[in-house]
């Protein structure tokens, strides 16, 4: 294939369908077809090369998805109220914002839900709670790298408890050093969404979001289609 793509112009095209299958060409030529890809990963996509050397690309169109989901929110949660358990869900995708899911990391530590404009809160090893926003409440200091959880999976420790903020697979969010499945989280500010990964991490599988959602309330996600030629 490198050796037949020379200084003349070239037609590319790679379509994924919403089995999570794609399929590429070259000149009308096919290249793969029907090759299962997983659908944990999320974020950018990019056209490139993998060497170093000239090379121009144009009448690029990227065709968004007509079928398979992916491009509406999730499912809606009744709207929290003081008291109410968090959890974690399936992460909204495509950068679309889940009112359920977005969060303001407060430079006081304080994990602010937006939609309600309530604050998270522990006091004791267990369950997190929402209450009204308060920074002089130490429950309410969930203690992280301000900078860094924008970049990769970073500890959140609870200031009032001195352990991490973890969740586990099955929906449940608390505060303690064992028992989950994991304890670190990355902050993606466009989404607003707390995650669990970073990067695609095969052992944690679709990536989940903390969420005031009642943590039985599960949200299926669904791949998307996409087209570029």
């Amino acid at each position: 294939l490198a050796a037949a793509l020379t200084s003349e112009w070239h037609s590319l095209v790679l379509a994924a369908s919403a089995e999570n299958k794609v399929c590429a060409s070259v000149d009308g030529k096919e290249i793969f077809a029907n090759l299962q890809v997983r659908d944990l990963d999320t974020g950018f996509a990019a056209i490139g090369a993998n060497e170093w050397f000239p090379i121009e690309f144009r009448n690029l169109s990227i065709s968004k998805a007509t079928s398979g989901g992916g491009w509406t929110p999730p499912s809606r949660c009744p709207r929290p109220s003081v008291g109410a358990e968090l959890s974690v869900r399936n992460c909204s995708r495509n950068g679309i914002f889940a009112e359920d899911q977005g969060w303001e990391l407060v430079p006081s530590y304080q994990l602010k839900h937006i939609d309600s404009g309530l604050c998270a809160s522990a006091t004791a090893p267990g369950p997190v709670v929402l209450e009204v926003c308060d920074s002089s409440k130490v429950g309410q200091l969930f203690v992280n790298d301000y900078t860094l959880i924008r970049n990769r999976v970073q500890l959140v420790t609870s200031k009032a408890v001195q352990q991490q903020l973890s969740g586990k697979k099955t929906g449940e969010v608390f505060v303690g050093n064992s028992g989950g499945d994991w304890k670190q989280w990355s902050y993606f500010p466009n989404t607003k969404q707390l995650r669990n990964q970073y990067v695609a991490d095969t052992n944690l599988g679709y990536p989940l979001c903390l969420s005031t959602c009642p943590s039985a309330q599960t949200s299926d996600h669904e791949a998307e289609v996409l087209v570029f030629t």
